[in-house]
């Protein structure tokens, strides 16, 4: 969690990025949706993806800034500890590679 006040709450998704391939990734993009629980936090999300060496990786952090008026039970969801789930596509030139995860906020 980034930031809380009593209209907002904004936290930083972050994802490490592995390449166990013997050679590199080039610079790429993510597309994505965030769902806490049934609740939808980001629907088409895009975040650029930096180039990742062979057997390294990379840690992008996706920024999130939620409306608690308009997202109150997914922020409550996330108060309590729930995980907030991943589902996207990496785009590298020609080659598209589904991403999924999930993990909880930390605070």
């Amino acid at each position: 969690m980034k930031d809380a006040s009593l209209s907002t709450f904004a936290l930083d998704v972050r994802l490490r990025v592995e390449n166990a391939n013997a050679f590199p990734l080039p610079v790429g993009a993510l597309t994505y949706g965030l769902r806490v629980g049934e609740q939808d936090l980001v629907t088409g999300g895009s975040h650029p993806l930096a180039a990742v060496p062979p057997g390294g990786h990379a840690t992008i952090s996706l920024p999130v800034r939620l409306s608690l008026a308009g997202a109150a039970e997914s922020v409550r969801q996330i108060m309590r500890g729930a995980e907030v789930h991943l589902r996207g596509l990496a785009d590298f030139g020609s080659v598209e590679v589904p991403v999924e995860g999930g993990g909880k906020v930390a605070r």
